[in-house]
């Protein structure tokens, strides 16, 4: 694609189409100065698309891939709309079933096109010399003699009243073949333009300066549409100016050196001369294409190499490379159930989506109304040094919203700036009123997994003002004190000293002991439909008051979200949307302002005496932000625990997502139902990025899926780990990137011989592959270990083990993380035989008993994790 774009760097051409492009997929992706839309099924085969101008993307109404050998292209022009069709036939060895499935795949895309018809590409057929009969589908001025494929083509032009504008304007005869052997004897022409309306054509021209190395030459068509905007992009012509005597004398000068290049052979005649030359320019575009591809390939290696080096972060290099913007390409319409490929029509779905999303049920007239300030509620004022905290604070390369002030421009400026934002931040303390152009924001979709032309599988970020942003932050920071005081140790989401590994542990503790035991326990796995968008705005202001946040604050947040407005942004702007309900995701105060919400929710539900009894507490519910965990003693208390969760979640606009929920349970599956809904049951779950489930082999099953991501990790980075970059620099990626993604969850491991085996191999796999040494080589682990002299794994992920073993021992906190790990268990009877290995034994067999007294003492906790990384026994 580069070296293409680069042959067309000095061409006239808005709308290219492509031929044989041998790229999978369908997709519509903008880089640079150009759209590039493509449909291919196989990687390496066939395949169809077109390469726009950037300045002509408001003009395209929809790209649809019918085939890897047919694909439409519908634009507007003000009043005039073209469909083109792009087109790659079968070659002349393929059979005649397969020419006919071409045919009716062109007659698809002209089912689909909404203006006039341009039919164009490698069509693999010789349409030869014009006969009578065929006056009114092609004109005089054709090349070479007909055959059987060229025939069928005329007879499709004559069913669809196509017009071959190849052959109506008049060419030189050298200048209408568009295809030569590789050997450059037999020249035919088998690529053409065809259109129902061939007065929109002023010319038609085969170009033969392009320098793409390619058996085809590029055909090119001159419409003149009314109205039509011209490309911007300036074009230098080959007229040289000799005005004045120096610029005459420079010419002569180049005439002369260049003159000299060329020697003539004695008795070579013209053909032989310009054979020999046309041979060598051919040779010259091989040559020029291997270099630009090794000059690509060098450039990436170079900006790889950079950032690796001075900030070790692979992903800074990889997004400095990827200048791509994939666009959706179709979104399902609910107004017909059918998918939409229009540009206009997917804007429009997406703004209709979230604009219904966004508005609130119960939009009552005071929903917005300010609160009286209490008295006994005083307010510090912003200063100078706390807003200077959080702009340094701010991280650079950060998309910026309607403002485009990019977070860079606040960092750079912050000493001549701080004093007048320090103005501006206390007026809307006083005022209890933000700038109205704060609320605005965008709107862009992140896909997450699914259905691509699903709407639900996107995720909304608003792109917001950088002014804002830098105001919430410093909000958030004084609110948060108050609704961190509010919070269980229930919930570990957007809090300090909390992590994902907290939850995880205490589920894998809890299944461990219930299966060591024989009890039964039952497992619920919430899913919130669109949790972030939907939570009313009055349950915000209640969960604000109740949480002891000042007046003031709510007030302003209040004005924030009444002027708060915004407007997807796919290749194009949507329409307003008014933001009635939900939190903006991508704003600093979102997090917080949920979770206040979510835990208005959680304790106005009697559940003190439900869940499961550890020691003399129920648990009942662990949270995540909005991934909650519900545990019951059986089916029937958890269908109720789900029923009041549901009537309670939808008083603050929450709908429980009843296909998306799951239960898990080691007895018997007894029914449960909510909303009349039945929930499934299901085997494995994947809890907070670690799968949950209640097999007997349930950690090698972990650790083999953790392998599998890891390898796909690895191809990710095929690029540095598999090229000539020095040996550190892979390194610094193996164990920055692969070993965390390898040893997520590693702190809840249980360490079998199996198990650490595993974990080996996989690591020596990986070594071996990028050294390049197989393992027929038989070389032995210790000699590829000092040569890569990446972290071991198994020492790693066992050292992993221990830190957090001690942490737990050192909480203070009464988190449910140790009181599941120091509970016995609930009452029952282990299975007869050998007692399976549990997570706890490893630590006791190195620290004894009392490992959480030991784990207090941070330096003798050192001295073992020492002895336990290294397999052996505590020290004396």
């Amino acid at each position: 694609m580069i070296l293409l774009k680069y042959s067309l760097s000095n061409i006239k051409c808005d709308i290219i189409g492509l031929s044989e492009i041998r790229r999978k997929g369908n997709e519509i992706i903008e880089e640079g100065n150009h759209i590039f839309c493509y449909t291919g099924e196989l990687q390496g085969r066939h395949g169809v698309g077109f390469l726009i101008k950037k300045q002509y993307k408001n003009n395209i109404e929809n790209y649809i891939g019918i085939s890897d050998r047919v694909c439409l292209l519908n634009m507007k022009f003000e009043k005039v709309t073209i469909s083109i069709i792009q087109v790659y036939a079968p070659t002349s060895e393929a059979p005649e079933e397969e020419v006919e499935v071409f045919y009716n795949q062109i007659d698809e895309a002209q089912n689909l096109a909404r203006g006039k018809l341009i039919l164009m590409g490698d069509f693999n057929a010789k349409i030869g010399q014009r006969k009578s009969p065929e006056n009114s589908i092609m004109g005089p001025y054709c090349y070479g003699k007909r055959n059987n494929r060229g025939g069928r083509l005329l007879q499709y032009a004559l069913t669809n009243k196509f017009t071959i504008i190849n052959t109506i304007f008049k060419k030189k005869v050298k200048n209408l073949w568009t295809w030569t052997s590789p050997d450059r004897k037999y020249k035919n022409q088998i690529d053409y333009i065809l259109s129902n309306n061939p007065k929109l054509f002023t010319n038609i021209e085969v170009l033969k300066n392009s320098i793409f190395p390619s058996d085809h030459r590029l055909l090119r068509g001159t419409l003149q549409l009314k109205n039509l905007r011209k490309s911007r992009a300036t074009f230098r012509g080959t007229q040289t100016d000799l005005s004045n005597e120096a610029k005459r004398q420079s010419y002569l000068k180049a005439l002369i050196d260049k003159s000299k290049i060329i020697q003539w052979e004695n008795g070579e005649d013209v053909e032989s001369f310009y054979l020999k030359r046309e041979k060598e320019l051919s040779s010259l575009y091989k040559t020029t294409n291997k270099m630009l591809k090794k000059d690509y390939e060098n450039h990436r290696k170079e900006v790889i190499e950079k950032y690796l080096v001075t900030t070790g972060s692979q992903k800074k290099a990889y997004k400095k490379l990827n200048t791509e913007k994939k666009w959706i390409p179709t979104l399902n319409d609910p107004t017909n159930k059918s998918k939409s490929q229009t540009r206009e029509n997917l804007i429009n779905i997406a703004s209709d989506f979230y604009r219904n999303l966004y508005q609130s049920e119960n939009n009552t007239d005071n929903e917005y109304r300010k609160y009286e300030i209490q008295l006994d509620n005083p307010i510090d004022p912003f200063n100078g040094s706390e807003i200077m905290e959080k702009i340094e604070k701010l991280r650079n390369e950060k998309s910026p919203g309607p403002d485009n002030i990019p977070n860079e421009a606040l960092k750079v400026g912050k000493d001549v700036l701080i004093d007048h934002i320090t103005i501006l931040f206390n007026k809307i303390l006083e005022r209890q009123e933000i700038p109205k152009n704060w609320g605005e924001s965008r709107i862009i979709l992140l896909y997450k997994k699914g259905n691509p032309s699903d709407i639900n599988n996107y995720r909304p970020i608003s792109l917001l003002p950088s002014m804002y942003k830098l105001f919430a932050t410093c909000l958030e920071k004084r609110i948060a004190t108050n609704i961190e005081a509010n919070q269980p140790v229930e919930q570990a989401g957007f809090r300090p000293g909390y992590s994902t590994m907290d939850h995880i542990h205490t589920v894998d503790q809890v299944v461990e002991k219930h299966m060591e035991f024989n009890r039964p326990l039952y497992l619920a796995y919430i899913d919130y439909a669109k949790a972030f968008d939907s939570i009313s705005h009055a349950s915000i202001w209640q969960a604000l008051i109740q949480q002891g946040i000042p007046t003031i604050y709510i007030n302003i947040i209040k004005d924030i979200y009444e002027k708060s407005i915004s407007r997807v942004k796919l290749d194009r702007l949507g329409p307003t949307i008014y933001i009635r309900r939900g939190v903006k995701q991508g704003d600093p105060l979102s997090p917080k302002l949920f979770i206040s919400v979510l835990q208005n929710v959680m304790k106005d539900l009697d559940w003190n005496k439900k869940g499961i009894l550890i020691g003399t507490e129920f648990l009942s519910n662990l949270r995540f932000a909005d991934d909650i965990v519900l545990f019951a003693k059986n089916s029937k208390q958890l269908e109720k625990m789900l029923e009041e969760l549901n009537r309670a979640s939808q008083s603050v606009g929450l709908q429980l997502n009843t296909s998306k929920t799951k239960v898990a349970t080691n007895s018997y599956p007894s029914p449960i139902m909510v909303n009349g809904a039945r929930i499934e049951y299901v085997d494995d779950y994947i809890y907070l990025g670690k799968q949950i489930n209640f097999k007997k082999t349930r950690h090698e099953d972990e650790i083999e899926r953790r392998i599998s991501i890891t390898w796909k990790k690895y191809w990710s980075f095929k690029e540095i780990l598999k090229s000539k970059l020095p040996l550190k620099l892979k390194k610094k990626v193996m164990d920055s990137c692969l070993l965390p993604c390898l040893s997520y969850g590693a702190q809840t491991w249980i360490y079998t011989n199996k198990i650490k085996n595993k974990i080996r191999s996989c690591q020596r796999a990986m070594e071996r592959s990028v050294l390049g040494i197989k393992v027929k080589d038989r070389q032995r682990s210790e000699y590829i270990r000092r040569k890569t002299k990446i972290i071991d794994a198994v020492q790693h992920t066992k050292r992993l083990k221990w830190k957090w073993a001690g942490h737990i021992a050192r909480t203070i906190d009464n988190r449910w993380t140790k009181r599941v790990t120091t509970w016995t268990g609930p009452s029952g009877n282990r299975r007869v035989g050998k007692p399976k290995n549990r997570w706890v034994d490893e630590i006791l067999k190195i620290a004894g008993t009392d490992w959480t007294q030991k784990a207090k003492n941070r330096k003798r906790w050192r001295q073992l994790e020492e002895a336990y990384t290294r397999e052996g026994t505590t020290p004396s």
